[in-house]
């Protein structure tokens, strides 16, 4: 389901913004993604290992990858923004009763970030899109949750990362469940900032 799935997304993709397959990387090895699991300190989630085998983040001219500006993680940026908010997590700002809103009956709230989150996406604006392993009790283990740096909100945008992909080949390019948003769609089917020309790339 998840090859399946990423495939018929990539090449959807590729048709709106020409470059778009090769500024994905390469599969990631198994020392990648052992390498991630041992600073986590436990097993990246099947479905995540499936398709960091298949494409091992984008490159850093790829600006989009997901609607609303969310970039694939490699395997090694996984690991690293999880360890950020680690490193953090013993703070007493990241760990109120309240400290997160949204959708209490599927996400816990008591965290600004649990250890079980696993950052897959980022925005470059310090957010991430996550595979939550520990959810509230009508939440389902492995869910796709968003993360936000300094808001609260919680929002679940998937199932599963299989469940997540299917909705986005099957409702490419609009949002009729309201997950992301039409105008999230705008980097994707209107790719005007989607990849830095190469001109503008660094050295």
């Amino acid at each position: 389901m998840i090859e399946e799935n990423w495939v018929r997304y990539v090449a959807r993709c590729d048709s709106h913004i020409p470059g778009f397959r090769d500024a994905l990387r390469p599969g990631a090895g198994a020392a990648e993604l052992a390498a991630a699991e041992a600073v986590i300190g436990r097993a990246l989630p099947e479905e995540l290992k499936t398709l960091l085998r298949l494409n091992d983040g984008a490159a850093e001219h790829l600006l989009v990858v997901f609607p609303g500006s969310w970039v694939l993680n490699p395997a090694a940026e996984v690991a690293a923004s999880w360890k950020i908010w680690a490193d953090l997590h013993d703070e007493d700002y990241m760990r109120d009763p309240e400290a997160v809103t949204g959708q209490s009956d599927r996400i816990k709230q008591d965290e600004h970030f649990r250890l079980a989150w696993i950052p897959f996406a980022a925005n470059g604006m310090g957010d991430s899109l996550c595979i939550d392993l520990d959810p509230g009790p009508a939440g389902q283990v492995g869910q796709i949750i968003s993360q936000y740096h300094d808001e609260d909100t919680r929002d679940v945008l998937g199932d599963s990362l299989a469940e997540f992909l299917a909705y986005l080949v099957t409702h490419f390019g609009s949002d009729p469940e309201e997950r992301f948003g039409d105008d999230s769609w705008d980097g994707i089917i209107n790719p005007d900032y989607a990849i830095i020309p190469p001109e503008g790339r660094g050295s």
